[in-house]
């Protein structure tokens, strides 16, 4: 059960990382740097969770340490948008923060079970 619970939440992750991460690159006039590392995290975790389907779970421990540090790393670019006052901004690096971290917690949630 907790694999497929995994494969969900990483699967489910990448879409909110995707879709948030094309969003803020539509917003800022399709920067190179501005959205893609929440585009290319989100693939990551889509084909993670393609990964846990087919039953190799050796994935799953790096693929939370992964989540928790992109957490990590989000928070420079949410300082970013504090210091414009980037409404939006923060509002898409707050989505995408809570989002790994949400997965990072479910998933040693479930290791853990």
């Amino acid at each position: 059960m907790s694999r497929l619970a995994n494969q969900h939440i990483f699967f489910a992750n990448g879409i909110v990382l995707l879709v948030v991460g094309i969003a803020g690159f539509i917003a800022n006039n399709y920067v190179m740097h501005t959205g893609l590392t929440p585009v290319i995290s989100g693939f990551t975790f889509i084909l993670l969770s393609i990964l846990l389907k087919n039953g190799l779970n050796y994935f799953t421990k790096p693929a939370m340490i992964f989540a928790i540090l992109l957490a990590i790393a989000f928070f420079w670019p949410l300082l970013r948008n504090i210091e414009q006052s980037d409404i939006w901004g923060m509002t898409r690096i707050g989505i995408e923060i809570s989002s790994c971290l949400i997965t990072g917690y479910f998933v040693y949630k479930n290791i853990r079970a």
